[in-house]
């Protein structure tokens, strides 16, 4: 292997050519002076290694292919950024003229390499970069830097060559020399396309050459090497002169007329060096029109005086043509096609002092690549600003036509115009390009009769009408007969069609315009229409509007423009190409706008009344109405219904019907707006009356509470549509009655829907008002939900429940706490369906809705496994919650909150008021999961003043598939009449359980339980709490009769250790206190045998106690 590598470096050596011996490490020769002019071709190699230091293991002196001679300095392939090769002493040029330095440098593989040359003026402390470069390929590449800037005795030079670009750097031909001086350069004497170019003579004694750079572009003549260009509106021409005493030229072919050009001249010696140029000087070519003074015509026969870019010309080439004046036109191109990237223009001036509305009009043939390369004409009335009348692509299939523009907005600003032809194009498909003759501008002295109506059927009425500019007359698909305004694709951005004279609208009623259009492809177009009360000089858009498809009818009021000097323009924006198509264009007065009212307003309705119409020709009227004041302001609404948005549209045809009552308004107590408009048998389509708007009603009747409400009979609530009473379920379980209410009687709820029944209450009697209703429901899960809503006000809504999903189609009895709304005069319920875009279905059904007093108190311990139905409904407002049998933490049942709608908890709330007055250490204490196992948010919240504000006692997360214990102190509620619930936050989502719920104080203080009016519906014992005890808990049992009951007390082996009960118990709740302070630590069991007096039921149930000493 190592023969293999030495055979390798070798080979290498040979082929880079002889390696000349040289010392290793970094070499710094003394006593060295570098002197000026200084000169290194690296022939003499031990010369040559006396001028700089380097590390010799980089750089080194080869036998190669050199720029001059045989031998170069090569770097080869190392490591870092730059390698340099530094003067091994200070350059003095401090009586230097215009010092440079050059040299030529090339890769050995031809590859891509980067040069810096520095200069240092501090013996190589800091270092300033005077050149740098990139270069590519097999040639050399010559840099060279001005020295200018470092005339004194100490420079320190370096050449460095960027490492990472791999591959040896060959250097040659080091130079540091005097470059000629830079002379100064003088423009003078412009003419439309030329100037006069002076400089001073080269004091060089080695001169080589002169070079002329002068473009438009201020930047390019800062490059000696700039290439010669023409495009768009730039131009540069770069010439070289050889003879040391010629001074100055003259140039006649520059391309731009009107332009500012800027000039440097550079100088060449014969060691090819290149000095910084001239300061740059810069001169405009000029503007010499001489205006044409309107009304004229000009044939470009005789002499004319209009500024041309190079090439447009006047020629003969077109003399044989029919359809312009014989025998000259102006072309963009002569000589052939017009050139790529071009921007090429001509221009006349013109006197606009005779003329009160000018017109322009000329004759002009064309051929352009379509869609890409453009003629434009333009106007301005400062040489400055300018106007694109049209633009005009494809061509005209060999044949002159003519266009006529009105240019009258121009006498507004001024009486001098200005006129532009332009040709401008891309980089491919070039053609012919433009000819132009018989360029007129002429007094347009016409009127035009009001009204007017133009089929574009005869073409004498309808050219005699019209300003076309570039419209023509096509036989084509009409809107009606068989011709029509035809525009092809050009550019710019609109081309108008302007009336043909001043029209007196002065007398107009109601004046308005309307046309029909389409594109001839059916694709996308954009229309706008203008109009001018002073005869054309200033121009205001009455509206726009994009189109598609077939024929469209527009029409806009001209009201604002009735004057004795009325003129109106159409246009099309025409870069969204294909020809577009014009007719019908319609001038007359509209209907008389009519006032309207809104009266008499219900719960869903109001009466709608208007002044009957003036006009002769009428044929309807339009009435739209809509909860948004905005769509009422357009003839063309259409009838919509979503979310709380309502519109509706009705049409009447009877001229003496002025009013109709609407009963089937949806959106009860809310703001409705309504228009009136008119449409005459012309099509014309006033604007309308003036916005009217009234509310729809709130007329509810108060219910007094208590009360319940089965819908048997009347009733005072305020609804939209469709809720209402029906007897659908009449024959169904879990209702009372015949009658229920259904927010959709007629089939499924609609797609964005927010549909609301209202009721008002007066709960002054209510200590602590309760909602009970019963519900069936069916709404597209996690999308549509059923809301619940309360508010104080009418206006300002809380809500407090949302039902999702459905109910499967089985009643249900919901009860919610309202304590926050007791002893209220006026208060408000809401029931509200909300739904998306996609599967409706049946919706909410709701019956005996009941509000009541909750007068009872919960005493402590309170404890809840779930376990009895009765017991937990006795103990809880169940709200959203219901009991289920599930994975429960103990037993088999627990409190389930289905993924239900709003933004807010759910709660469980604690069926009547508790007194912890006297509780040394109250707590709360449950279990909780979500049935997925996922993540959940619990709040334990507490009120001492009835519900009108809450207090979060505990607020935690949980997640995971195990019951997590929430335990929350009520120290800060050692009072009376404390109410507590439980929430769950819905937005989480999934099913949450929860399961063993204690409410009690951690040192055994108990208080008694209020049962009165109350009688458990079937036999329960309770587990006994606190459990596990020391030494005393209580025991909890329920009998729906009087009973015959035992309560007994038995060890683990079965042994009787005591009989708490053995006596006659009325029906009720019962507490027995268990003293065990004589037994000893351990399990004990707890039954109770119970014999129902009333059928002879029999009761018996175990359960199991622990005592902890």
């Amino acid at each position: 292997m190592k023969s293999f590598m030495l055979f390798c470096f070798l080979s290498f050596l040979f082929l880079a050519g002889f390696l000349h011996p040289q010392s290793p490490g970094s070499l710094s020769p003394q006593n060295i002076q570098v002197s000026f002019p200084f000169y290194d071709d690296v022939e003499d190699t031990a010369t040559s290694s006396t001028y700089w230091t380097r590390d010799a293991s980089i750089w080194k002196m080869l036998a190669a292919n050199a720029h001059s001679g045989s031998n170069v300095w090569a770097m080869l392939p190392a490591t870092g950024t730059y390698q340099h090769l530094t003067f091994a002493s200070a350059i003095n040029l401090s009586s230097t003229v215009n010092p440079y330095i050059s040299l030529w440098s090339r890769k050995a593989d031809g590859g891509t390499g980067y040069i810096q040359i520095e200069a240092s003026t501090n013996g190589g402390t800091s270092w300033t970069v005077i050149k740098e470069g990139s270069f590519n390929g097999t040639q050399y590449v010559r840099f060279q830097g001005s020295l200018l800037n470092y005339r004194q005795a100490n420079v320190l030079i370096r050449i460095g060559c960027y490492v990472p670009y791999g591959n040896t750097y060959y250097v040659d031909d080091i130079r540091i020399d005097e470059a000629p001086a830079p002379q100064p350069i003088l423009l003078s004497n412009p003419t439309e396309n030329g100037m006069n170019v002076h400089w001073n003579q080269s004091t060089a004694l080695d001169f080589y050459r002169y070079r002329i750079v002068i473009s438009t572009n201020q930047n390019t003549v800062n490059d000696f090497n700039a290439t010669p260009v023409t495009q768009n509106r730039e131009e540069t021409r770069v010439f070289d002169i050889f003879v040391k005493t010629k001074l100055d030229t003259t140039l006649t072919d520059l391309t731009f007329t009107n332009t500012l050009y800027y000039a440097k001249v550079y100088e060449e010696d014969t060691q090819n060096f290149i000095n910084q140029g001239s300061e740059r000087t810069d001169l405009s070519t000029t503007f010499n029109a001489t205006g044409e003074v309107a009304p004229f015509t000009q044939t470009f026969e005789g002499s004319f005086n209009w500024v041309a870019d190079i090439p447009w010309a006047v020629t003969t080439d077109d003399a044989g043509d029919p359809g312009h004046s014989p025998t000259h036109a102006f072309e963009d191109s002569p000589s052939g096609n017009y050139p790529a990237n071009a921007d090429r223009r001509l221009v006349g001036m013109i006197n606009l002092n005779s003329v009160q509305r000018p017109l322009l009009r000329f004759n002009h043939k064309y051929a352009f690549e379509t869609g890409s390369d453009y003629g434009l004409v333009e106007v301005s009335p400062d040489n400055v600003t300018w106007v694109t009348l049209n633009g005009y692509t494809g061509n005209s299939g060999g044949e002159w036509r003519s266009d006529t523009y009105d240019i009258g907005f121009i006498k507004q600003t001024s009486n001098t115009a200005y006129l532009r032809y332009k040709v401008i194009s891309n980089s491919v498909n070039q053609q012919d390009g433009w000819h132009l003759d018989d360029v007129q501008v002429l007094n347009n002295p016409k009127t035009i009769a009001f009204p007017l109506f133009d089929d574009v059927e005869t073409d004498t009425f309808t050219i005699n009408r019209w300003t076309a500019g570039a419209f023509e007359l096509k036989l084509a698909n009409a809107h009606s007969g068989a011709q029509v305004w035809s525009l092809k694709p050009s550019g710019g951005t609109y081309s108008y069609i302007t009336l043909g004279g001043v029209m007196n609208l002065s007398g107009a009623a109601n004046p308005y315009i309307s046309f029909w259009a389409r594109k001839a492809d059916a694709g996308t177009g954009y229309v706008k229409v203008e109009a001018s009360g002073d005869g054309g000089y200033t121009w205001t858009s009455v509206g726009e509007n994009s189109f598609s498809g077939n024929y469209q009818r527009f029409q806009y009021p001209l009201s604002n423009f009735r004057t004795a000097n009325f003129m109106v323009r159409i246009g099309f924006y025409t870069p969204y190409g294909n020809t577009y198509y014009l007719d019908d264009i319609l001038i007359d007065n509209a209907p008389t706008p009519r006032s309207l009212v809104l009266l008499n307003p219900t719960n869903n309705g109001m009466k709608v009344r208007w002044g009957i119409s003036t006009a002769n020709d009428f044929d309807h009227y339009r009435v739209v109405i809509s909860t948004n004041q905005n769509t009422v302001n357009d003839y063309y609404a259409t009838e919509d219904l979503q979310n709380r948005t309502e519109t509706k549209v009705f049409d009447i045809f009877n001229k003496a019907t002025i009013e109709t009552t609407l009963t089937n308004l949806t959106f009860m107590n809310t703001l409705y707006y309504a228009k009136i408009y008119e449409q005459d048998t012309q099509l014309l389509i006033n604007q309308g009356s003036d916005r009217a708007d009234l509310s729809t009603s709130f007329n509810v009747v108060s219910e007094v509470a208590p009360f319940i409400q089965t819908f048997e009979n009347t009733f005072g609530w305020a609804a939209d549509l469709p809720w209402a009473v029906t007897q659908d379920d009449s024959s169904e379980p879990g209702h009372s009655g015949t009658h229920a209410l259904e927010d959709s009687p007629l089939g499924n709820y609609s797609s964005n829907s927010d549909r609301r029944i209202t009721l008002q209450m007066n709960t002054l009697a209510l200590s602590r008002p309760t909602l009970r209703f019963n519900h069936k429901y069916s709404f597209q899960s996690g999308s549509d939900y059923g809301i619940l809503e309360y508010s104080s006000d009418g206006a300002t809504w809380t809500k407090f429940a949302g039902f999702t999903g459905n109910s499967q189609s089985t009643w249900e009895q919901r009860v919610f706490d309202l304590v926050n709304l007791r002893t209220t005069n006026a208060v408000y319920l809401r029931f509200s369906v909300q739904s998306n875009l996609s599967n409706n279905q049946d919706g909410w059904h709701i019956d005996d809705v009941e509000i009541f007093n909750n007068e009872r108190t919960q005493g402590i311990p309170l404890n809840d496994d779930v376990e009895v139905d009765s017991v937990s409904k006795f103990i809880w407002l169940n709200g959203q919650w219901d009991i289920k049998i599930a994975n429960a933490h103990s037993g088999t049942q627990v409190w389930a909150l289905e993924p239900a709608g709003g933004s807010q908890y759910a709660y469980l709330t604690v069926a009547g008021s508790m007194n912890l007055a006297n509780a040394p250490k109250p707590y709360v204490s449950l279990w909780t999961k979500k049935a997925n196992g996922g993540t959940g948010f619990i709040a334990i919240e507490a009120s001492n003043n009835f519900g009108s504000t809450w207090t979060k006692v505990k607020e935690q997360s949980f997640s995971g598939n195990n019951y997590v214990n929430i335990v929350a102190s009520l120290s800060g509620f050692s009072q009376n009449n404390v109410i507590l619930r439980i929430g769950a936050y819905t937005p989480y989502g999934d099913t949450y359980f929860i399961d063993d719920i204690t409410i009690a104080d951690s040192t055994g203080f108990t208080t008694g339980i209020e049962d009165e009016g109350f009688t458990p519906l079937e036999f329960s014992l309770e587990q006994n709490y606190p459990n596990p005890f020391n030494p005393i808990t209580n025991i909890r049992f329920a009998l729906p009769n009087e009973s015959k009951v035992t309560l007994k007390v038995f060890n683990i082996l079965g042994q009787q250790v005591t009989e708490l009960v053995n006596e006659l118990k009325p029906a009720g709740y019962h507490n027995v206190e268990f003293n065990a302070s004589g037994l000893s630590s351990g399990v004990y069991l707890y039954q109770i045998n119970a014999i129902d007096l009333v059928n002879s039921k029999k009761f018996t149930l175990t359960k199991k106690l622990i005592l902890l000493k």
